[in-house]
């Protein structure tokens, strides 16, 4: 069990798992990016203040 103080995620970048190329990228809420075709999606922390923890990652087609 981890006891100590949680991390703020301070900077991210989606990126297609397959190219590698970024999709999107900045603070915490809701990420839009371009509608695309992958079959990989991955989620960068880029900065973070302390160990960051993401409770819920989830995407859908617009």
């Amino acid at each position: 069990m981890h006891t100590g103080a949680t991390g703020v995620i301070r900077s991210y970048q989606v990126l297609d798992g397959g190219t590698g190329a970024v999709l999107a990228g900045s603070g915490a809420g809701v990420v839009p990016f371009p509608a695309t075709a992958l079959t990989e999606l991955t989620f960068r922390i880029t900065a973070a203040s302390g160990t960051p923890r993401v409770a819920e990652f989830e995407t859908y087609a617009a």
